[in-house]
């Protein structure tokens, strides 16, 4: 399996105080735990399975449905409506792109308690319905040298539990302050413009992510964009 998963340690800065590790998580066991979906839920699936299948057989379909897509991309009045936190002047250096940035309403809000601070970091909730066994996940682009210390703030104060990593290694952080550990799965495999080769890695992830209890926090799923990747495999 292509995807590597290592016990991360990370720190907290003095404005913030030590959490209590968390109990290790079990990946032992093959299967994760067994979802129940409801009639509804089941009739949706089957009739997206039988569209897919269908658009399979007419590819051009397909790629006319994605040009739409891009057509329809927010633009950049409409953005400057609906992201205003993360065009402001002291956050724009914190967006690795100008295009992709975190709605207003469902931006992630780091709890800053020093003067003069930001709150922002370029992140978003994806919502997941209440009634699934699944833990919330947090979209997130890979850390600039400017926010790496942002993104261990957002890890700690949501007790994110697994960070899932869909792109290379390019540098490492450590230091001697208190811990917490954090469960690090990476998948560099998936290129940057388009989809792996096969999905066995990618269902493994999946299969390990289930056994990760919702109490323990939302996880947190990065790519360099925060974009194509993060959207594929949250979805």
């Amino acid at each position: 399996m292509a995807a590597t998963s290592s016990s991360s340690s990370t720190s907290t800065s003095s404005r913030r105080s030590s959490l209590p590790s968390s109990k290790p998580i079990d990946f032992s066991s093959d299967s994760p735990p067994k979802l129940i979906l409801s009639p509804d839920q089941q009739r949706y699936c089957s009739q997206a399975l039988k569209l897919l299948k269908e658009k399979l057989q007419i590819p051009s379909t397909i790629r006319q449905e994605f040009k739409q897509l891009q057509d329809n991309r927010m633009k950049k009045l409409e953005m400057m409506k609906t992201c205003r936190v993360a065009l402001e002047d002291i956050n724009l250096n914190k967006n690795r792109y100008t295009d992709v940035l975190p709605f207003d309403d469902d931006r992630v809000v780091l709890k800053s308690s020093s003067k003069g601070e930001s709150d922002y970091i370029n992140a978003s909730f994806i919502k997941v319905d209440s009634s699934e066994r699944v833990s919330e996940f947090l979209a997130t682009q890979g850390p600039l040298p400017q926010t790496f210390e942002d993104f261990w703030e957002m890890v700690i104060q949501y007790r994110c539990p697994v960070i899932v990593m869909l792109t290379q290694l390019v540098d490492n952080y450590k230091t001697d302050e208190p811990v917490q550990s954090v469960i690090h799965i990476q998948y560099p495999k998936w290129p940057d413009h388009g989809v792996p080769a096969e999905t066995l890695a990618v269902r493994e992830i999946l299969k390990m992510i289930y056994h990760v209890p919702p109490r323990l926090g939302p996880i947190v799923v990065h790519c360099r964009y925060r974009e194509n990747r993060c959207i594929l495999y949250n979805s």
